[in-house]
Parts: C-alpha cells; structure tokens; sequence
C-alpha cells in the first residue's frame, strides 16, 4: 500500500500507466517494454487508469510470476 500511495502523484486514488511504470520498477520488477504494455493492457481502465484492487493483482501476479521462474515456491 505504501508504493501505492507513494507513487499515486496526484493523489486521485488510481494510477495512471507511467505511475504504474515507476512502482513496478521501484517494487524491483525489470520488466521489458513488451511486458509492461501487456501489464497495462490488461490491469488498466480504458483511460490507462488502475484503482488498488487492481494494482494488488497486478503485483501479486507479477511476484507468483517471478517466484515460479526463480523456482522459490
């Protein structure tokens, strides 16, 4: 949560896509231009926004994702 509110700017409760960019780098993520893209596509609204929920699936997704290719389960 504290990512969140650190990097939602403008404090409007959602976050836009380069907000997205920047936690999810902050939060240790290396992820390709490609991968962002599919990241955005996926967990933002049709104006690049995400709300909390959102943003929570996102990186639990990412960490299970990243866990799996490190082989810590």
């Amino acid at each position: 949560m504290n990512l969140f509110l650190q990097f939602d700017v403008d404090k409007s409760g959602t976050m836009s896509s380069y907000e997205l960019r920047t936690v999810l780098k902050a939060a240790g993520f290396q992820l390709s231009g490609h991968l962002l893209q599919l990241i955005i596509l996926r967990y933002t609204d049709e104006s690049l926004q995400l709300d909390f929920d959102d943003y929570l699936n996102c990186l639990v997704r990412l960490e299970n994702a990243s866990r799996e290719c490190t082989g810590e389960l």
